[in-house]
């Protein structure tokens, strides 16, 4: 029994019973909105927190991907083979140059060993036609060798004979050189032997 206003009442626990239940359901659905309303927010504020952080990683450390990584492999090795053909190609240029200067040279050497001694022959019939001594055969000789370029000296021109029978016996070395460096790589031995003879002796 309580005591109001405008009277005295009484209330039985049934009806109490009654009244404080249905102020517990009333309260568990206020909390059950409230919580299902806060949630999405929560959320949605966690997002709002985080995006700048992911957008800022992103932009100072950028991901490289394997596809990048093989293509720049690829790159690597494109320029390797591109480095080897050329310094293949260099040392083939090399080569080629080296030889052809000593391919040169031999033909050069050849032709004015020939050359040489054609003029001998003439120098030792025009020596013996007009009976001249020895001594001016050899410095006709030598004047010759000098002119062709052919490397000969004095001791390598072996005369025997007078005037009228005369035979000379020649014998020098020449060598094949490296531009540049002038080094001799290859050796050329020449001996010849010339001879006249009067006609009547």
């Amino acid at each position: 029994m309580t005591a109001g206003f405008f009277g005295v009442y009484t209330e039985t626990p049934a009806v109490t019973d009654r009244r404080y239940s249905s102020l517990w359901v009333v309260l568990s659905l206020i909390e059950e909105r409230t919580s299902v309303s806060a949630g999405p927010k929560a959320r949605k504020s966690l997002s709002t927190q985080t995006r700048p952080f992911g957008t800022f990683h992103a932009i100072t450390s950028p991901v490289i991907t394997r596809a990048e990584v093989s293509k720049q492999d690829e790159v690597t090795l494109d320029v390797g083979k591109h480095l080897r053909r050329y310094a293949i190609l260099c040392l083939w240029l090399v080569a080629g140059v080296l030889y052809t200067h000593m391919v040169v040279q031999w033909i050069g050497i050849k032709s004015n060993d020939k050359e040489f001694v054609r003029s001998v022959q003439h120098s030792v019939q025009l020596v013996g036609t007009e009976n001249r001594p020895t001594k001016d055969l050899r410095a006709l000789l030598l004047v010759r060798a000098e002119s062709f370029s052919i490397p000969i000296h004095g001791d390598d021109i072996l005369i025997n004979g007078k005037e009228d029978t005369l035979s000379v016996s020649l014998h020098y070395d020449a060598y094949i050189t490296l531009p540049v460096l002038n080094k001799s790589v290859y050796k050329m031995s020449f001996n010849h032997q010339v001879g006249f003879r009067l006609p009547n002796s």
